[in-house]
């Protein structure tokens, strides 16, 4: 029915300028129309008119006001680039439909309009725009790469550097001096096609951290009781002042430490510390007998019991340790070189000749043994009364394990020279030592004696194994050579002299003694003829000890041997027995 009215309307508004006779005509249709639907309406010809013109009227009324009213709802219609963007919409003040029209394209920036429009039913049409703006405000963001941003004063520095998310290019500025402490800063700028600039910074702290490095000046670090002491003093790397602290008392026995203190611009406190070891003043060695004729080897079974043998078969003998010593009967003129007892009663002398004898009563008879084809013999050895090595020239080892009844020869890897001295550690384990570098070892009680490789060609002569891990080897030209890993590794030690040493012996790990002697060059340092050396420290120290022999005497102390650290002797050339 409203629209039939307002369709009424629009026609009567059609129609103001129309004749009478053609309202009459629209009288009748409307009356018609009007009863078509069952509607009774009664009015006269007058009525009709000033219906019309009020119609006319509200008509013009209207046009008046500019037709259908579109109203732009409120919205966000500026957008940053690439976000999304949603149209508010627009309405229409009689509610008939709007409808928009335009796109904005959020991914590119610029000025975007919107077209409303909405048309009531009498073809009125009312419009409306709305303008969006696309901007791009956002800077570019910057990532500061990881880098290391610590740095040690004086070391080198890189820059990471960054990176923009839109791929812009970033410049950087600022510099760092590692050269100096202190807190730089690096600025990171990246500008996008709109201008925006993103920024960001990397601080890098330049620390001294590093104490100075302190060098202790090489000095005499080792001295004798009583003795004077001069401190060499230390440097530190960067100049600084170094401080010492500590005393060390040359009267009293012991190790001292000297501590060194050093103190940079920064703080940082650098130390180093010097060892000084006062050992005790060396015991007296005297002379207890020469015999006339040279000795060659000398072992003793306790304090007081002891043998020496040598040159012409000459073997003597103390029970007093040493106080007096008795010519024995050895039955041979041969060159004894070795001597070795497993009990006060039981022992075994060899020498040239493959001479081997036997003693089961302390050396007041000696019987021979014979191991047949044997040369020249220069070392024994027993493990216990029965098992037993005897080692001479070319290269030739024997081993008894009945008492020395019968010897068997053991083949050993040389051919041409010969073996010096023999030690056994167990009844499996074993070394042998001789010329031209010379050393063998055995793991399987002698079956097999495989050499080692030296490097060296100087003569090997005597050797002690104060353990199984722990031995020395000592030779030709002053050479010591030490084990501390049972002989997997070998150090060379150093003597201090060019002169032949021809025994050793330990008394525990650290407490040992080498005799030896002979005419060296100028050049070689100790080395006067009987030579005696001693050390406290496993070898990385040996010290000369005065042997008591004559000054102008010339000679070698061949061979010593000790049975605690207050008991020990050595022998040698024209029969010098001396006593530690």
């Amino acid at each position: 029915m409203r629209n039939l009215l307002l369709g009424f309307v629009c026609f009567l508004s059609f129609s103001m300028s129309v004749s009478m006779s053609a309202q009459a005509d629209i009288y009748e249709f409307i009356n018609g129309q009007v009863g078509d639907s069952e509607i009774f309406m009664e009015f006269d010809h007058q009525m009709m008119l000033d219906s019309i013109d009020t119609l006319n009227a509200a008509l013009l009324t209207a046009e008046s006001n500019g037709g259908v009213v579109v109203n732009v709802n409120i919205g966000t219609d500026t957008v940053e680039m690439g976000d999304a963007w949603t149209d508010a919409g627009a309405t229409a003040d009689g509610g008939e439909p709007v409808i928009a029209s335009g796109t904005v394209d959020t991914n590119t920036v610029g000025t975007y309009t919107i077209n409303y429009s909405a048309s009531d039913a009498c073809g009125n049409t009312g419009t409306a725009t709305r303008t969006v703006t696309v901007v791009d405000t956002t800077a570019p963001v910057i990532t500061v790469t990881p880098g290391t941003d610590t740095v040690e004063l004086g070391s080198a520095w890189t820059d990471a550097g960054a990176t923009a998310d839109g791929g812009e290019t970033v410049f950087e500025s600022g510099s760092v001096d590692t050269n100096t402490v202190g807190n730089y800063t690096i600025t990171y700028t990246a500008s996008d096609a709109a201008g925006n600039v993103g920024t960001v910074t990397r601080t890098v702290l330049v620390v001294d951290t590093t104490a100075p490095v302190i060098t202790v000046t090489s000095g005499t670090d080792t001295v004798e009781q009583g003795s004077s002491w001069t401190d060499a003093g230390a440097t530190a790397d960067g100049g600084e002042a170094v401080i010492p602290s500590g005393t060390v008392d040359t009267n009293t026995v012991g190790a001292y430490t000297i501590t060194y203190t050093a103190t940079d611009a920064a703080g940082n406190v650098g130390t180093a510390t010097r060892t000084v070891t006062v050992n005790a003043a060396p015991a007296s060695w005297s002379t207890q007998e020469m015999t006339g004729t040279t000795l060659m080897g000398v072992y003793f079974t306790d304090a007081n019991t002891g043998w020496a043998v040598g040159l012409a078969g000459q073997i003597v003998n103390t029970t007093d340790g040493g106080a007096s010593w008795t010519a024995q009967a050895s039955g041979t003129t041969a060159t004894l070189q070795d001597v070795h007892f497993t009990d006060a009663n039981t022992g075994w002398a060899v020498g040239s000749s493959g001479t081997i004898l036997h003693t089961i009563d302390g050396g007041a008879t000696w019987a021979a043994q014979t191991a047949a084809g044997a040369h020249n013999l220069d070392g024994v050895y027993f493990h216990d009364a029965v098992n037993g090595w005897i080692v001479g020239y070319y290269g030739v080892i024997w081993n008894t394990a009945d008492g020395g009844a019968t010897w068997t020869e053991q083949i050993s890897t040389l051919s041409a020279d010969h073996l010096q001295n023999v030690q056994i550690t167990d009844v499996n384990t074993g070394w042998a030592v001789g010329n031209l570098g010379t050393i063998l070892h055995t793991t399987d009680g002698g079956a097999t004696w495989p050499s080692l490789t030296t490097g060296t060609t100087d003569h090997f002569v005597d050797l002690y194994f104060i353990d199984a891990v722990n031995g020395w080897i000592v030779g030709q030209n002053g050479i010591i050579w030490n084990t501390a890993d049972g002989g997997a590794t070998w150090v060379e030690q150093t003597s201090g002299t060019l002169a032949t040493l021809g025994g050793v012996h330990f008394t525990d790990a650290n407490t040992g003694w080498i005799s030896g002697g002979g005419t060296v060059p100028s050049s070689g340092g100790v080395g006067y003829e009987g030579l005696i050396l001693h050390t406290t420290d496993g070898g990385a120290n040996w010290n000369v000890q005065v042997s008591s022999l004559p000054v102008n005497w010339t000679g070698i102390l061949r061979k010593l041997h000790f049975t605690d650290a207050g008991n020990g002797w050595a022998v040698g050339d024209q029969g010098y027995i001396i006593k530690l």
